[in-house]
């Protein structure tokens, strides 16, 4: 039997919803019917997705305030927001996981208390774990480096999958407060793979070890 996959990555592996996340990252709130439009799927479909990425923490949706009589229409656009409820507790899931790790390998003994960029590189790493991937982050050089894509195939085809999940890394970031972000995708290289460039933006960009 093979092994059970990681919870997003049941969910980011459909092509269907990762193109709808990139509309959203494209042109910030949209409909169903936009939505649809641009993933070019049936409005219905597209609910089913949308409600699935809901769920999920990917997405929120809002009611846009109707003028006239009738049902107001519903307006979809990517979680950001570290209070809305699912997202919330998406972030309190990621954080016990990553003090259960830190329990059983701790750091060396007399190390420095753990700083804020420390944070976001755990919840960097929480992330891709949970969507799959194999990375190690070089905190000396602030880079993120994929050894294994489960999505590689899909993406060589269509390169927005790359796009949707490099901004999830830049959501991760943000699940904590910090100085880093995220500042370049390295999509395919040949000789080394997919990485990801982070910067602090407290020092200019100027990599600092953490």
């Amino acid at each position: 039997m093979g092994s059970r996959r990681p919870p997003d990555l049941r969910t980011l592996a459909s092509l269907s919803r990762v193109k709808l996340l990139y509309a959203l990252l494209q042109h910030g709130s949209l409909t169903v019917e936009e939505l649809a439009a641009e993933a070019d799927l049936h409005t219905n479909t597209a609910r089913e997705h949308l409600h699935r990425l809901i769920e999920d923490g990917f997405a929120v949706s809002r009611p846009l305030r109707n003028t006239s009589r009738g049902r107001p229409k519903v307006v979809y656009a990517l979680a950001e927001n570290r209070n809305d409820p699912v997202q919330a507790a998406k972030i309190n899931a990621a954080l016990q996981r990553v003090e259960q790790l830190n329990r059983l390998f701790p750091g060396a003994e007399g190390a420095e208390e753990r700083t804020a960029a420390d944070r976001q590189v755990d919840m960097v790493e929480d992330h891709m774990d949970q969507c799959g991937f194999d990375t190690t982050v070089d905190k000396k050089n602030l880079c993120v480096h994929i050894y294994e894509c489960p999505v590689e195939a899909l993406a060589r085809e269509h390169p927005e999958v790359c796009q949707v999940h490099f901004h999830l890394v830049g959501t991760a970031l943000r699940r904590v407060d910090g100085p880093l972000e995220t500042a370049k995708l390295n999509r395919l290289d040949p000789d080394d793979g997919c990485s990801v460039d982070l910067r602090r933006n407290d020092e200019e960009g100027i990599p600092v070890r953490i």
